[in-house]
Order: C-alpha cells, then sequence, then structure tokens
C-alpha cells in the first residue's frame, strides 16, 4: 500500500463485544483484521495483561521519586499500598519493612491461588 492509500483509509472502532478475542495466558488480544470485516480500513487491535495482585512500599522520604509519583504508579497498577518512613534504598534502611511487604504479598497471593 503506498502512503497516499494509508492516508485516506479511516479507522475501525470495535464497540464492546466486537471484534474476536484471542486469550493466550496472561495476554489477551482483541481485534478486527479480516479485509472484509474492515471495509478496507485500519483495524483497530487491543492489547492487555489479565490483572494480577501487587503490593508497592512507597518511601515518603524518598528524593529520587516523589511519594506522590510512588502513589499514583501504584493506585495506577491498582496495587495494595504500604507507606514506610525512609529514603530511595528503602531495602537498605528499612530492611524488616520490605521483608514483611515480601512475605505479605506472598501470603496474599497463595491465599488467592487457594479459593
Amino acid at each position: 500500500m503506498n502512503e497516499s492509500d494509508a492516508l485516506s483509509r479511516k479507522a475501525v472502532f470495535l464497540g464492546p463485544g466486537e471484534g474476536r478475542s484471542y486469550p493466550m495466558g496472561r495476554i489477551a488480544a482483541v481485534f478486527k483484521a479480516d479485509e472484509s470485516e474492515s471495509e478496507s480500513r485500519y483495524s483497530i487491535s487491543e492489547w492487555w495483561l489479565e490483572p494480577k495482585p501487587s503490593w508497592y512500599l512507597v518511601a515518603i522520604e524518598d528524593k529520587m521519586i516523589p511519594p506522590p509519583a510512588q502513589r499514583f504508579m501504584a493506585e495506577r497498577a491498582g496495587s495494595t499500598v504500604v507507606e514506610v518512613a525512609g529514603s530511595h534504598a528503602i531495602y537498605v534502611s528499612q530492611p524488616d519493612a520490605v521483608a514483611k511487604l515480601i512475605k505479605t504479598a506472598a501470603e496474599g497471593v497463595t491465599e488467592k491461588a487457594g479459593s
């Protein structure tokens, strides 16, 4: 396809439940790509990872990554958040807090897997 053909094509937008879904373990995809389905228009693909439980330890005295940025990233990831006083190298300044969070996370994943 030449550039002018590409520029003249319109996007295909999929509504909820449209297209084909391909679950592939942790990765899933939905797309509508065949010429007959997309009527010679660009197709839109969507890829995502299935949500997994996660935990985030906010180092509230971190000068490298500000705590509000850490909280934002943790919230965006849907993480369970624990906050501890300490610097960017929290695993050095607060090793017990890090170990406790790892243990809590491991127990949480084990509980969910058993249910």
